[in-house]
């Protein structure tokens, strides 16, 4: 019996305690009436961030006001630095403000921010901004494609500065621009395509290779 007055004294405090700590529900928040993980997206949803229990949940919330305030200073407030940069950076890209992006820290959204403006800009001086030397090389890439401007292709590395040159020219339809393939197979190759897309047997004779220029006259007379 003695036992047993023991274990219901036990358990009358341990419910005891469960309703001590238990958080008080709001009458005019309906999300404190709500647990855990529904608690918080129930705050995040509403945009109450600083009663949000989560970090994640909360750096989201942060985020997402920072956002659509176009406020720099809120995404401070955000405490994971990927996300922070991440904040950042929609913001630059809100107020189409690439000098913003220098102010980025962390590195993979400062280069995705450069490279977002280089791309939207069509500025190559911005892909010169980027940190990592992939992503510089695809900025320069993808810009001098989008822009057809060659003179980005030179800054690239063979053999992505021949593939380069090699769309351009043919885009362009310029023979000029395939004379600028360091590799002169590359090179005449380009220049008959050119020829071909031109439908001119003159630039066919622009080719040194022979049994090329001889494929180059026959394309075009077929």
């Amino acid at each position: 019996m003695k036992y047993l007055i023991i274990l219901l004294l036990t358990l009358t405090l341990l419910f005891a305690g469960c309703t001590l700590f238990k958080e008080p529900v709001d009458p005019n928040d309906p999300c404190s009436a709500l647990e855990g993980a529904h608690r918080d997206d129930c705050y995040l949803d509403a945009g109450t961030c600083s009663k949000i229990k989560s970090d994640v949940v909360r750096d989201t919330c942060v985020t997402d006001l920072a956002k659509k305030s176009e406020n720099l200073e809120a995404c401070k407030l955000v405490k994971d630095k990927t996300t922070q940069g991440f904040c950042e950076s929609e913001i630059a890209i809100a107020k189409n403000d690439p000098n913003l992006c220098e102010e980025i820290e962390n590195v993979y959204w400062h280069d995705n921010c450069y490279n977002k403006f280089a791309l939207e800009e069509e500025k190559g001086g911005f892909c010169g901004e980027i940190f990592n030397d992939i992503q510089y090389m695809e900025c320069y890439m993808d810009v001098a494609l989008k822009t057809n401007k060659a003179g980005l292709c030179l800054i690239l590395n063979n053999p992505d500065q021949g593939i380069c040159l090699n769309k351009i020219a043919q885009a362009t339809e310029d023979v000029e621009v395939c004379k600028k393939i360091s590799n002169q197979l590359n090179s005449e190759v380009c220049i008959a395509k050119v020829a071909k897309l031109k439908d001119d047997l003159k630039i066919c004779d622009q080719v040194t290779f022979n049994q090329l220029r001889i494929t180059c006259r026959e394309k075009i007379t077929e």
